[in-house]
C-alpha cells in the first residue's frame, strides 16, 4: 500500500512538503490544460494543479481515497 500523506499530520508533513514542491513545479505545464494526476491519493497535489488546469483527473489505485473532502466543490476536477 502507498504512504497516504496528510498536510495536518505531523509525522507526514515532510513527505507533503517533498511532494509539493513537485506539484508547484508542475503548474506552469498544466496552466489551461488538461491533465491527469495518477496515484493522486488524498488529492492535495490534484487540487493544487486545478487552480490552473484547464482540467484536471486524479486517479488512483484505492477508489476509497477518491471519495475525500479534497476533491469536493472543484469544478474542473474529476476523479
Amino acid at each position: 500500500m502507498a504512504e497516504r500523506i496528510d498536510p495536518e499530520n505531523p509525522t507526514t508533513l515532510p513527505s507533503y512538503w517533498q511532494h509539493y514542491v513537485v506539484y508547484e513545479y508542475a503548474l506552469p505545464y498544466v496552466t489551461d490544460k488538461i491533465a491527469m494526476d495518477a496515484g493522486c491519493g488524498e488529492g492535495y497535489g490534484t487540487y493544487l494543479l486545478a487552480q490552473s488546469a484547464k482540467k484536471i483527473v486524479g486517479v488512483d489505485y484505492h477508489i476509497g481515497i477518491l471519495l475525500s473532502p479534497t476533491f469536493r466543490g472543484v469544478i474542473n476536477l474529476n476523479r
